[in-house]
């Protein structure tokens, strides 16, 4: 089976495949240090390193104090006028106004971090509340097993959050991911139809069933492959145009996530990211190949797979009960939502990653279905 998915991969991984997928990585780099570059201005970068370094990691009241007090004091003279508007050896970025923005900026997020226990009482004073009004037994279990998951909850570390909700939420390597498994996806298939391999594995059932099940396993160990280099080169890009720490943190230290109703840390946050991209964008190329019947024609079948692509991800990854917002889950996570099933309570996205996993499940079995029933046609009417 290695060697069949092998030759595969040598069918498809040409020359110009290769062209392909290093100009989406070039792109996907210029576009991560054009619009998600925090070390931009050298100067304010110079200044920011250090007061963030001294305060990243644990929370402690010294480290409050350092940057209380170091707001507090820029911020008197840059109100009163009272200051060297050039160049200062004794400040951390070179200018008295430079350290007084890298102090708020870190102190809102750090006041966000200190301040969570308090915010969150609010929210579980709302959810008392709503125990005490519902009449409606399946509302309470739920407002309880809420209530359970967010009592405990504190953040004890602080980390540059901007730049790890921006690479969370970054998108644009998985547009990349999706047009470079597309055309891996219909060069597979329509160099096959150009070759009469269709004619080849008529031979016996063995043969095809071996035939459909190495093309679908190649193109869900590409997708794989996919997903893994473009993240890690999203992670290299953001770690060293940005300040990428904290992935043991937990997801709802992230301000955007601040009452999601997930415990996890950041670091499984991301891994269920990729995950949940894998299954959706490897259902897209089963449903691509389903197309592959109806258009010979490689372009025509690539320009009616992508604005297939395209209406499918504009029109329903915004729908929080469609399996599709999975590959956007942000929204489905910043707050979430849970569903009780046969009395258990179970979270909305592990409802949806099972819908996937079934609809993949049916779509594999069609195909093996459809594919053999076609061979078996052709064999008879040649």
């Amino acid at each position: 089976m290695f060697k069949n998915i092998k030759y595969e991969f040598k069918k498809v991984i040409s020359k110009n495949f290769i062209f392909l997928l290093l100009l989406l990585l070039i792109i996907n780099g210029i576009n991560i240090f054009v619009n998600y570059n925090q070390r931009k201005d050298k100067i304010y970068d110079q200044g920011y390193s250090v007061i963030y370094n001294k305060i990243k990691g644990t929370i402690s009241n010294e480290k409050i104090e350092f940057i209380s007090n170091g707001l507090s004091s820029t911020s008197k003279k840059v109100n009163n006028g009272n200051y060297n508007k050039k160049k200062d050896n004794s400040t951390y970025s070179g200018y008295i106004y430079g350290d007084m923005s890298i102090y708020q900026e870190i102190y809102d997020e750090l006041y966000n971090a200190v301040t969570y226990s308090k915010t969150l009482n609010s929210k579980l004073n709302i959810l008392d509340e709503n125990l005490r009004m519902s009449n409606d037994s399946n509302s309470k279990k739920i407002f309880k097993i809420l209530k359970k998951r967010m009592s405990s909850r504190s953040i004890s570390k602080y980390y540059n959050t901007t730049s790890m909700e921006n690479f969370l939420n970054y998108q644009f390597s998985t547009l990349c991911i999706i047009l470079l498994i597309t055309v891996y996806t219909i060069s597979l298939y329509t160099i096959d139809k150009n070759r009469k391999t269709y004619q080849i594995i008529n031979i016996t059932y063995k043969y095809k069933t071996k035939y459909i099940a190495t093309k679908l396993i190649s193109i869900f160990v590409m997708t794989l492959l996919l997903i893994i280099i473009f993240k890690s080169c999203d992670f290299i890009f953001f770690k060293y145009f940005n300040y990428l720490d904290g992935f043991l943190n937990p997801l709802y230290s992230l301000p955007y996530f601040n009452f999601t109703y997930s415990n996890m840390s950041i670091l499984i946050y991301f891994i269920f990211t990729c995950l949940f991209k894998l299954l959706i964008i490897f259902s897209l190329e089963l449903i691509i190949i389903f197309l592959s019947k109806l258009f010979f024609n490689a372009l025509t079948l690539l320009f009616t797979s992508l604005c297939f692509i395209i209406i499918m991800l504009t029109n329903f990854t915004n729908l929080s009960s469609f399996p599709l917002s999975l590959i956007y889950p942000s929204i489905l996570f910043k707050t979430g939502k849970l569903i009780n099933i046969g009395g258990y309570i179970i979270d909305q996205y592990i409802i949806l990653t099972l819908y996937m996993i079934i609809f993949i499940l049916i779509s594999i079995i069609i195909i093996f279905k459809f594919i053999e029933r076609r061979c078996y046609i052709e064999k008879y009417s040649t």
